[in-house]
């Protein structure tokens, strides 16, 4: 008995230790091969759009574009991990530009900013992106243009320093009520991206990566923003905004919801036509809900919840639209044509 348990022990050691070097040869060749080949795609994202401001001892990302003399500045406030917004929001800055002065900012650890893995509290982060600006010579007052979580950003903001913003637009924003349940903390799932995405895991998740379905990007576009992707996914910075978004949302509704400010707020739904016939997998997804619970409106309560929040105040008109949560990536045109009429009623 003794020497068949010896055998038993010794063949699992030996399994427990090829098992080990294989995962370690994998590791070593996902890692190489990552950093192989964003050597090659280095010179694609070297030169960034905007300008380079120094910000607290780390340059930030500040890209400025449309009418300088325009009566109103949209600054764009990008949503937690989106390495490649400031490429992927080009159809819509292009179809906002005539009218209106575009303005959009990486902050630090995201896009083109460098790393700055410092304070993550909503002041600071506000801080930051206001110095970018002054940086970059943006002076007067701003409409911000919040997307997903940087609506806490944005509430903060307004609430802090309502002299400088005559509106806030959303795109499928968060508000800081929203948030202000959870409870930041170390979190081992999104350590794990945070250490797959430095590894190069991310390069092998296609879903990761932008496709061109609507054409409404360039080849060397798609290029640069899966550059951007391959290089950032998920950095440091944006683990460790994720993990403060708690105490970022409590901090940003200690002063209540903002009734005195003009908002507009765009909410994507991808199980909407015509957006659902164009994506299978949405599709495939809705029929099988759809089977599992006969006769529930799928459609209608996808927002049912945010529509209701945003229609219980006077100063937010909320819409529903048809597309991905990058709406942009779909139907700039409709979004720009929305956002005109309402920053021209806001005059």
């Amino acid at each position: 008995m003794r020497d068949f348990l010896h055998r038993v022990t010794k063949i699992f050691l030996i399994l427990l230790l090829i098992t080990v070097m294989i995962t370690v040869a994998v590791i070593g060749w996902v890692y190489f091969s990552n950093q192989s080949k964003l050597k090659d795609e280095a010179g694609l994202i070297a030169d960034p759009p905007g300008q380079m401001v120094e910000v607290d001892g780390h340059k930030m990302h500040v890209y400025v574009t449309g009418d300088e003399n325009a009566e109103d500045t949209i600054v764009f406030l990008h949503g937690t991990g989106m390495a490649d917004a400031s490429i992927a929001m080009q159809p819509l800055f292009e179809k906002l530009a005539d009218g209106f002065r575009i303005v959009y900012v990486d902050r630090p650890g995201n896009g083109y900013s460098e790393a700055g893995c410092g304070d993550k509290s909503v002041d600071n982060i506000t801080e930051e992106t206001r110095k970018a600006l002054a940086g970059a010579g943006i002076e007067g007052k701003l409409t911000l243009f919040a997307q997903t979580t940087s609506g806490i950003e944005a509430f903060y903001w307004a609430g802090k320093y309502p002299e400088e913003i005559s509106a806030i637009i959303g795109l499928d924003m968060s508000t800081p009520e929203e948030y202000a349940s959870y409870q930041s903390e170390e979190s081992g799932f999104r350590y794990m991206m945070y250490l797959f995405s430095r590894i190069g895991v991310t390069r092998h998740i296609d879903s990761a990566y932008p496709d061109n379905q609507y054409n409404l990007y360039s080849d060397k576009q798609i290029l640069v923003r899966r550059a951007l992707i391959s290089r950032g996914s998920y950095t440091k910075d944006m683990y460790e905004e994720d993990k403060a978004l708690g105490d970022n949302a409590r901090a940003a509704n200690e002063g209540g919801f903002l009734e005195d400010i003009p908002m507009f707020v765009m909410l994507s739904n991808p199980i909407m036509e015509p957006y659902l016939s164009t994506d299978a997998s949405a599709m495939a997804d809705l029929k099988a809900a759809e089977e599992e619970n006969p006769g529930y409106d799928f459609e209608a309560a996808y927002n049912k919840a945010r529509m209701e929040y945003f229609g219980q105040y006077d100063n937010v008109e909320c819409v529903e639209l048809s597309g991905p949560s990058a709406l942009y990536t779909y139907i700039p045109e409709e979004m720009s044509e929305k956002i005109m009429d309402f920053l021209m009623k806001k005059r």
